[in-house]
């Protein structure tokens, strides 16, 4: 025909799509995906319960030293910590880290003056 051979028995190798899920090699290879899913899975709630942990100890701690203090003693900067209360620092200075830690400043402030 045309010089292309035709077959017309089906492929010895698999005959239905139910041997196919059957098969050795897939069902060891959904072993492996599964395995490393599972892997996965275990790593990502690891990884959030470290951080949880982490801010918690935060929260109860203080810290003696940040990362950004420790960059800096690489590179070879001297670097001082002292802490501070609240109440000795200015309140300009406490409204301009909040301003830089939220894009809703003047939303959040303006909702605490009508709250007042």
């Amino acid at each position: 025909m045309n010089g292309i051979e035709e077959s017309a028995a089906p492929s010895p190798a698999r005959t239905s799509q139910t041997e196919y899920w059957q098969d050795e090699d897939f069902a060891r290879m959904r072993a492996i995906a599964w395995r490393w899913a599972k892997r996965i899975g275990l790593g990502v709630l690891a990884l959030g319960l470290l951080i949880h942990v982490y801010a918690l100890l935060l929260a109860l701690i203080l810290p003696p030293t940040t990362f950004n203090m420790t960059g800096s003693t690489l590179v070879g900067r001297d670097v001082q910590h002292r802490s501070v209360p609240l109440e000795e620092i200015s309140p300009h200075l406490v409204r301009a880290v909040i301003a830089a830690e939220g894009c809703l400043w003047n939303a959040q402030w303006g909702a605490a003056r009508v709250a007042r």
